[in-house]
């Protein structure tokens, strides 16, 4: 493989651990607020639709994420 290959992957390698960072802090301070944003769907109608819109972002961003995880290489093989 050639030099210029090899600096091209580093920086994907070095963005997509960039974005898992900032997704990991995302999804944590989604869920410190949960409880609270909740209640507040309670009382406001604009709040229970952000929520459910948040949500649905989320189970999207799961869902997508999820066949990379399934990829062959990756797999272990049982003897």
């Amino acid at each position: 493989m050639s030099l210029f290959m090899r600096v091209i992957h580093l920086g994907q390698a070095v963005l997509s651990g960039y974005a898992a960072y900032h997704s990991y802090n995302a999804i944590t301070n989604l869920q410190a607020y949960e409880a609270t944003s909740e209640k507040l769907a309670e009382w406001s109608n604009e709040a229970a639709k952000q929520l459910a819109q948040t949500r649905a972002t989320q189970t999207t961003g799961a869902l997508a994420v999820r066949p990379l995880l399934e990829l062959p290489y990756t797999k272990q093989t049982h003897y």
